[in-house]
């Protein structure tokens, strides 16, 4: 069971560190539990490297005690995850000498 973990999970290292002492463990019967308590955020990029090693394992993986913030991070981040997406390379590029030109032309928005 993984618990006493952060109230914030920001970085794709920290999910990495999580899982460390269960990558020599490839028995699919083993259920790894990631308690959640305590814990009221997690980053996309946190949500996108645990979905990676979780897909990773042969191993069920059950998440308890997830805030709704959490569940529908993961929610949001597995559903995106194998979503091809497209950029557009034709906007303008403008400089900025000094942060109040800057600011001026952000408050426009």
């Amino acid at each position: 069971m993984l618990s006493n973990i952060a109230s914030e999970l920001r970085s794709r290292s920290e999910a990495r560190k999580m899982f460390e002492k269960y990558r020599s463990i490839t028995s699919p019967t083993v259920e790894i539990e990631i308690d959640f308590s305590g814990v009221v955020l997690i980053s996309r990029s946190f949500a996108d490297e645990l979905c990676e090693i979780i897909d990773s394992l042969s191993n069920k993986v059950i998440m308890v005690n997830k805030s709704l913030n959490i569940d529908l991070t993961m929610k949001i981040v597995r559903k995106n995850r194998n979503t091809q997406r497209t950029y557009s390379l034709n906007g303008d590029v403008r400089e900025y000498s000094d942060v109040e030109s800057l600011t001026e032309f952000l408050c426009h928005f």
